[in-house]
């Protein structure tokens, strides 16, 4: 019986955690119980998602950090189990990735932008997971990252205060 990928339509496999997309591009899984119900007919296995949908003005980095750190450690492995240079390496492989998929784009090659969009935000859940290991507040490094660029360009473009 098949089980299909609820993001990109692709068949899923089962794994000891629940079950997992097989398309290197979509990486969706669902994790028995957490929030999936299994719905089976004599052709198929549906599998609906029950989350709460978040406006995505309500998406910051401390939401992103709060969630991305427990489901490494809940679903992958304890964040502390890789060095910083693991991170390192995992967010330049995801960065390597998305560069591929603008390198065809540019050979003319008819990349769907959500693949490129899906390889982004590993590059950003990486970045995430590797400050988290290091300590480091991502949000206040954006910023106050942002702002110091705002104050060599000439720009009053600020997302803190401008100090």
């Amino acid at each position: 019986m098949p089980h299909i990928c609820a993001a990109c339509g692709k068949p899923m496999a089962k794994t000891n955690q629940g079950f997992e997309c097989q398309t290197v591009l979509c990486g969706f899984m669902v994790l028995d119980g957490h929030g999936a119900e299994y719905t089976e007919d004599e052709d198929s296995i549906t599998i609906n998602i029950k989350r709460d949908k978040i406006d995505m003005e309500d998406l910051s980095f401390k939401r992103l950090r709060d969630h991305n750190v427990r489901r490494c450690n809940e679903a992958f492995r304890p964040l502390e189990d890789w060095s910083p240079t693991d991170w390192g390496c995992a967010m330049a492989g995801e960065t390597g990735e998305a560069c591929n998929l603008l390198k065809k784009m540019l050979r003319g090659e008819d990349v769907p932008l959500d693949h490129v969009a899906a390889e982004l935000a590993d590059v950003v859940t990486y970045a995430d997971l590797l400050a988290a290991r290091l300590g480091i507040d991502l949000g206040a490094a954006v910023v106050k990252k942002f702002d110091i660029v705002s104050r060599m360009k000439g720009s009053d473009i600020f997302l803190g205060d401008g100090s």
